[in-house]
């Protein structure tokens, strides 16, 4: 998977409602250790910028239940992925 960047939006595993705005990947200024900085588009969170690891938001997810209960099944699904682009 490529780089988040800046301007794109992303959407959770779980549900096509689950979308996120990056807007971009930052270093912690100690450690060097990248990070996504974001903000959810949906919920209470909605409008809040956060960061997440940036390892983190790359991973795919194994073994996990949706919100539903059920234990997803099939290709381990990735924990984001991208709903669109940059605009130019």
């Amino acid at each position: 998977m490529a780089e988040p960047v800046g301007g794109e939006v992303h959407r959770h595993f779980k549900g096509a409602d689950k979308k996120y705005f990056v807007f971009g990947v930052a270093y912690h200024v100690d450690t060097q250790k990248k990070h996504v900085v974001y903000m959810p588009l949906y919920g209470e969170n909605a409008g809040i910028m956060l960061l997440r690891d940036y390892d983190e938001w790359l991973t795919d997810v194994e073994n996990h239940k949706l919100e539903t209960g059920e234990t997803y099944s099939g290709a381990s699904p990735r924990r984001l992925s991208l709903v669109s682009q940059r605009l130019h």
